[in-house]
């Protein structure tokens, strides 16, 4: 076929041709080939698309939760100061008849209550103070008294006794005491 020369540009028109067939077939199948990847990584993305929706979904509920747990934990603060509230008012409606009793019982003639109030830092803690007209009954009442609060489970503790001259009717002796829980550890 190479010695007819007639037929040579037949043969090259053939050769071109097969050549364009060959080239169209190559870019139709990589065209195909990527045709294909493409359709891999659209479903990979969509995929992955739908992941990231459902994790912002769960980081969403989860805040949600968050939100809520830090609800419930100042609800529980709320009720547990309530509930300490309530304990100590329950507390202190059984200690003040019995320590204004205790009080009375442990007055002499010789000594005058003036103060008695509730210590600032540990509420189960008591502030006496008052006036004697000598320190031995300044001693009888802080020796009466500590006989009163051990049935309550409280001490007598931090006496003082102090000599006054300011009183209009002549010497007499200050005094000052803590009344202390025996449970709690007083101050």
């Amino acid at each position: 076929m190479w010695k007819r020369k007639d037929l040579l540009p037949y043969a090259a028109a053939a050769m071109v041709m097969l050549g364009l067939i060959g080239v169209d077939v190559n870019m139709r199948y990589k065209t195909w080939q990527k045709n294909a990847q493409l359709q891999e990584l659209e479903e990979e993305f969509s995929e992955k698309m739908l992941l990231k929706r459902q994790m912002q979904a769960q980081a969403s509920s989860m805040s949600e939760l968050k939100s809520k747990l830090s609800e419930k934990k100042q609800e529980l603060a709320g009720v547990t100061r309530e509930k300490e509230s309530l304990r100590y008012l329950e507390y202190r409606k059984n200690l003040l008849p019995a320590l204004l009793a205790a009080l009375q019982n442990a007055i002499n003639d010789e000594v005058v209550v003036e103060q008695v109030s509730q210590g600032v830092g540990n509420r189960e803690q008591v502030y006496v103070s008052g006036w004697a007209a000598s320190d031995t009954a300044a001693q009888l009442f802080f020796n009466s008294l500590s006989a009163e609060m051990t049935s309550m489970n409280m001490e007598v503790a931090d006496r003082r006794v102090m000599a006054d001259s300011s009183r209009p009717r002549g010497s007499g002796y200050n005094f000052e005491a803590w009344l202390l829980s025996r449970s709690t550890g007083g101050r």
